[in-house]
């Protein structure tokens, strides 16, 4: 069973070991990250000038499953741009926010903004 479902965010801050990062660590068992926050983490590995091949090897090797953004996700996450553009909620932060919601999962952040969203899901901030 799915523990959290993880933000980019909290992914980064434990792959860059960044503050909080210990905190993701120990949420990792069981974790889940969805198709877009991945891609998100996998296009960060240019900014940290790291092959793309080295970033998913890394993501690879972790304890934690893939789920897809889904259509009902696509359309739960457009539903949000009222709530999350005032707050400058990205996509992938609606999208994060969507799939959590979808399936019933807490999701892990650092983003604090999200909060402020009044968005029916459960939030577990990591810093």
């Amino acid at each position: 069973m799915t523990s959290v479902l993880l933000d980019a965010s909290a992914l980064i801050a434990m792959m860059l070991r960044e503050r909080g990062g210990d905190v993701v660590a120990r949420h990792l068992e069981g974790a889940a990250v969805s198709t877009v926050n991945l891609s998100e983490v996998y296009g960060k590995s240019f900014r940290w000038n790291l092959p793309l091949a080295t970033t998913i090897e890394q993501v690879k090797g972790l304890p934690i499953s893939v789920v897809p953004f889904l259509e009902d996700d696509a359309v739960v996450a457009a539903s949000l741009v009222p709530v999350a553009k005032p707050l400058g909620l990205s996509f992938a932060d609606r999208a994060c926010l969507a799939v959590g919601m979808n399936r019933g999962l807490t999701v892990l952040t650092g983003d604090r903004r999200w909060k402020d969203a009044g968005i029916d899901v459960k939030l577990k901030f990591f810093r």
